[in-house]
């Protein structure tokens, strides 16, 4: 039976590459959490406090990327890989509630220089 990989070796192997791929995604996650994150600046205008956050995320994932090298388990990945996704979905969340804030704000200074052309 040459060729014939053991039963446990062949689940090992797969559970690596399963570790080894949810880090992956996980560094791309918070890539690309840091690029909405850049993305915000614009419209938040609080630069400083984006930066400090993408620079975190980017460290992040340079930690997931190492992770694969130094063998890291299946608690890990997994681990890595829910705080990446709820931190994207975190960051595109104060997106939307930036766009809604900047929204009313417009609508407010509409209504104000109509009152104003009402009033004088």
């Amino acid at each position: 039976m040459s060729g014939t990989i053991p039963r446990g070796q062949a689940t090992r192997t797969g559970t690596a590459s399963s570790v080894q791929l949810m880090l992956y995604v996980a560094a791309v996650l918070q890539v690309v959490a840091a690029g909405v994150a850049l993305m915000l600046i614009p419209i938040s205008g609080m630069r400083k406090f984006w930066l400090l956050i993408c620079a975190a995320l980017v460290i992040q994932a340079y930690r997931r990327v190492d992770a694969v090298a130094t063998n890291a388990g299946m608690l890990e990945a997994v681990t890595a890989l829910a705080v990446s996704a709820l931190l994207l979905a975190g960051i595109i969340g104060f997106r939307t509630v930036f766009v809604t804030l900047r929204r009313n704000r417009s609508l407010i200074d509409d209504e104000v220089r109509r009152t104003d052309v009402v009033v004088n």
